[in-house]
């Protein structure tokens, strides 16, 4: 058992490797849209996945997912999910009950 950085344990060789991957200066993955570097595929996935848009041509896959808030299109559910939070207000001022998205939100507005 391989017991890494930030809590990451693994008994897999092969996620030991692409883990460690994370730690080098190796950037192996290019986006041919923006010039970023990644040094692991996932990592490039991921980016490539968000840099999605509709009608841009930089779809994975067919399928979108809609914020039913906003109407704002995603390729993936979990960055729709991540995106939901912003419409979620879970800090309220406890002298004029104003919601905020955020703890800074809040913060500022005091």
């Amino acid at each position: 058992m391989w017991r890494g950085c930030n809590g990451f344990v693994s008994n897999d060789v092969l996620q030991v490797m692409v883990h460690t991957q994370t730690h080098t200066n190796l950037r192996q993955y290019a986006c041919a849209k923006c010039g970023a570097l990644f040094c692991t595929k996932d990592k490039f996935l991921d980016h490539h996945r968000r840099q999605a848009t509709v009608g841009s041509g930089f779809i994975l896959d067919n399928i979108i997912y809609q914020c039913t808030y906003c109407n704002k299109k995603y390729p993936t559910e979990t960055i729709l999910r991540n995106h939901m939070q912003s419409h979620i207000y879970n800090f309220m001022c406890q002298y004029c009950s104003n919601t905020f998205s955020k703890a800074s939100g809040l913060r500022k507005h005091i």
